[in-house]
């Protein structure tokens, strides 16, 4: 037999190369079925020599044929064969634009959504039927598999769940469980873009498998106490804390205790300023108080407490007084958006980064808004009803951290102000609140991918500016 095809010289087309391939394989394939020797190149040795070979010219420039652009103007180099093995150039690829390069290299604006860090993944994975991923960012990790799950690449979604699995963390955990939980809802709906199966990953289990991981680490993530601090009483303004664990009825009973009554509250150190209308959330541990109001401004102060010193810490401050804002923690960061100033309402939105200790203003909402709830839900940012000055309303959006751009949502069908959103089990719900009239008890949830909000069984008494929260199944029998 003739040795293996050497890589092409610069004149000859990729095309010919690969034809000239597969001629071999074929021949190699015949003479196998007739027992016949024919080299000691094995298939997949020589099919494993091909990729390699490809990526080291991809890597050198040589023959490449198409250039992929991104929004932000990054482009990558590439043989058009190894992407279309991927998928099909017109999932993910855009418009194909003239080339400055020659006459025979064509140039794509890839889909806006598709970031320079996404498609030099794509790009790798296309090229080696693997990507490095073990040191990157969460962020990078979801964004790269919400594109292969948005775009039909069912083989590179299969790759970063087997990802996700083997190197869980909370923030993967919870974008894999909605994850999974939309694609067996789309698969078993016939959806188009899970048509076909995740291969050798079950999704069924890959869903079980990051659900267990949620409900193991809930104490670990958000701890069993329950926090209080700041607010008036309508004559004060407050700086206290107090603090009740709801884990010691658990504990207790464990230990063969028939006491299943929640524990005392316990007075904590004051904040270090009296504010009400403040913003909270809770990220790493620790609880946030952001902006609020005095008594006599709007502030822009921020201060953090950390439960294991029993200690406030003042951080940055944000860029914009604000109070009735609303704040939520996504991707390792705190994001506050909204509220009133001391002239207006805002829609600015402002992201504060732990790390550098400073809050950075980004795109702000379409609408301002006052008295809304924020959430971290499939992926981004939603935010959702509240009093735009005018008329309480039901408007929604969402931003997307990767991109930094808002996009408008199904509105709520009931508008609401002074309500709360929460996730849970894989959907967004919106709760109570006040229409402009009085106290409602309607509570609306939204699944993924339905593109509308769904009214679902009230609450059992009106409810307005009211505090919310998700606890285990282990607590449902506690009284609190």
């Amino acid at each position: 037999m003739a040795d293996l095809p050497e890589i092409p010289p610069q004149n000859a087309t990729i095309d010919a190369y690969i034809t000239e391939v597969k001629d071999k394989i074929a021949w190699v394939e015949e003479q196998q079925s007739k027992g016949l020797r024919t080299t000691d190149y094995t298939l997949t040795d020589f099919s494993e020599t091909k990729r390699d070979r490809m990526w080291k010219m991809k890597q050198t420039g040589e023959m490449t044929d198409t250039i992929l652009i991104t929004s932000d103007g990054q482009s990558e180099f590439v043989h058009m064969d190894i992407m279309l093995e991927l998928g099909a150039k017109e999932v993910f690829f855009g418009k194909e634009k003239a080339s400055n390069e020659s006459k025979f290299v064509k140039e794509y604006t890839v889909k806006e959504d598709i970031s320079s860090a996404v498609l030099s993944k794509m790009v790798h994975y296309a090229y080696l039927e693997k990507c490095q991923l073990e040191e990157e960012p969460a962020s990078l990790v979801i964004a790269l598999s919400k594109t292969a799950f948005k775009y039909g690449l069912n083989s590179l979604l299969k790759y970063c769940i087997a990802h996700m699995m083997k190197n869980c963390s909370p923030p993967i955990a919870y974008f894999a469980y909605e994850l999974t939980l939309t694609y067996n809802r789309s698969s078993s709906k016939g959806s188009s873009y899970a048509s076909s199966s995740l291969l050798t990953i079950d999704s069924k289990a890959a869903q079980t498998f990051f659900q267990k991981f949620i409900e193991d680490h809930f104490e670990e993530m958000v701890g069993t106490v329950i926090y209080v601090f700041g607010g008036s009483n309508g004559r004060e303004i407050f700086r206290t804390m107090c603090a009740c664990d709801v884990g010691e009825p658990m504990r207790a009973r464990t230990a063969g205790s028939r006491n299943a009554r929640v524990g005392q509250w316990e007075r904590k150190a004051d904040m270090l300023e009296r504010r009400c209308y403040v913003s909270s959330t809770v990220l790493d541990g620790r609880v946030y108080a952001i902006g609020g109001f005095n008594q006599q401004d709007r502030v822009k102060k921020c201060e953090r407490y950390d439960p294991t010193t029993d200690q406030w810490t003042a951080i940055a401050d944000l860029n914009y007084s604000r109070s009735d804002a609303t704040a939520v923690s996504h991707g390792g960061r705190i994001y506050v958006a909204g509220g009133i100033n001391d002239n207006t309402i805002e829609s600015s939105v402002e992201v504060y980064c732990p790390v550098g200790d400073r809050w950075q203003l980004v795109k702000a909402m379409a609408s301002p808004r006052t008295s809304f709830s924020l959430a971290s839900f499939d992926g981004r940012i939603w935010a959702m009803g509240g009093n735009d000055g005018e008329q309480r309303g039901g408007s929604c959006e969402s931003f997307d951290p990767l991109t930094g751009v808002w996009r408008a949502e199904a509105p709520l069908v009931n508008g609401r102000s002074t309500f709360k959103a929460i996730t849970f089990m894989g959907e967004l719900y919106a709760i109570g609140g006040y229409n402009g009239q009085s106290p409602i008890s309607t509570v609306e949830k939204y699944s993924p991918g339905s593109g509308h909000w769904r009214v679902v069984r009230h609450l059992r008494h009106d409810r307005s500016g009211m505090a919310l929260l998700v606890l285990p199944n282990d607590f449902l029998p506690l009284k609190i």
